[in-house]
């Protein structure tokens, strides 16, 4: 479940906003390229621009019964009609696990790999777990966890049964040089595209990164009319669902949800080389004879600070 604590990250990360917000610090000259920040907002907010919050924008699955999480049947095909627009692949974000546990658990899990996915490790899924993918095609993809491992933080990585078919696309996340793009410390209101437990998009608005070994990305209340249009709290059974920026259009994982409110969890990319290292562990301990990685997104055109 999601879990609360948002403000005491939240004003660590305003107490470090001093230094990172002193004259020449992330600040790019005319005719630079367009920072991370300005290039996700910009596409993000252009494709806001005129829509109406509601199902016929925001549920990412059509049909009567699209905003339920957990089902024994497969109905569901992708919204033509999605705010964020047809061009950001979201297949890689489960759509739904066959049944919750004893508990009433609601688990979620994200491909970063044709065989891996990213969770967060306080709502981890049990191997064994079941989970369903709906591909660009429609078809719906069954999938069981054979393996997992919480290689560092609140980060769970996962082995599945079989690869995912070309129809679901892995994420991609920010390269392992990702302070060069966004300063931990420094307010940053970068706007960031999720998906909940209901299979509705929202946007929500990371306020910035805290500082440290295990950097943490801090949402709040956002900005703009139509950022705050398209926003929900993060509650229990929304951990694990990923919050993405745009880098060139390219749907890219920032963080997953940890805590509740208007949410915030590590910033993935901070751990790129431990993520790496637990895929390999995974697809050994499987007997897999693959090589996956992380795929790093390309920042070709986006200005370093």
């Amino acid at each position: 479940m999601a879990r609360q604590g948002v403000s005491y990250l939240l004003a660590l990360l305003v107490a470090g906003a001093f230094v990172g917000s002193l004259p020449g610090f992330g600040q790019t000259g005319a005719g630079a390229l367009p920072t991370l920040v300005d290039s996700d907002a910009q596409a993000i907010d252009s494709a806001l621009d005129d829509k109406q919050p509601g199902p016929e924008t925001q549920n990412v699955y059509t049909g009567q019964d699209a905003a339920v999480t957990h089902m024994g049947y497969n109905v569901f095909a992708r919204n033509k009609n999605l705010w964020i627009g047809p061009g950001v692949d979201l297949t890689a974000i489960g759509a739904y696990n066959t049944g919750d546990d004893s508990f009433g658990t609601k688990f979620e899990i994200t491909a970063i790999s044709p065989l891996h996915c990213l969770g967060a490790a306080h709502s981890a899924a049990k191997i064994g777990e079941v989970f369903n993918f709906v591909g660009a095609d429609n078809t719906t993809v069954t999938r069981t966890v054979v393996g997992r491992l919480n290689p560092v933080d609140d980060i769970e990585v996962y082995l599945l049964n079989q690869e995912l078919p070309s129809s679901v696309t892995p994420l991609r996340i920010l390269p392992r040089d990702w302070s060069s793009y966004l300063r931990a410390g420094l307010p940053l209101h970068l706007p960031v595209i999720f998906v909940n437990q209901a299979n509705r998009l929202y946007c929500a608005e990371a306020y910035g990164i805290t500082s440290g070994p295990t950097p943490q990305v801090i949402c709040q209340m956002p900005t703009t009319r139509q950022r705050l249009a398209f926003n929900a709290q993060v509650i229990s059974g929304d951990s694990s669902f990923p919050e993405m920026v745009l880098v060139n259009g390219t749907p890219t994982v920032l963080s997953l949800w940890h805590y509740g409110g208007y949410g915030a969890g590590p910033l993935e990319a901070a751990h790129f080389d431990a993520i790496n290292k637990a895929m390999h562990q995974l697809s050994r301990q499987g007997g897999v004879e693959t090589n996956y990685q992380l795929s790093p997104v390309s920042m070709a055109g986006i200005g370093k600070l």
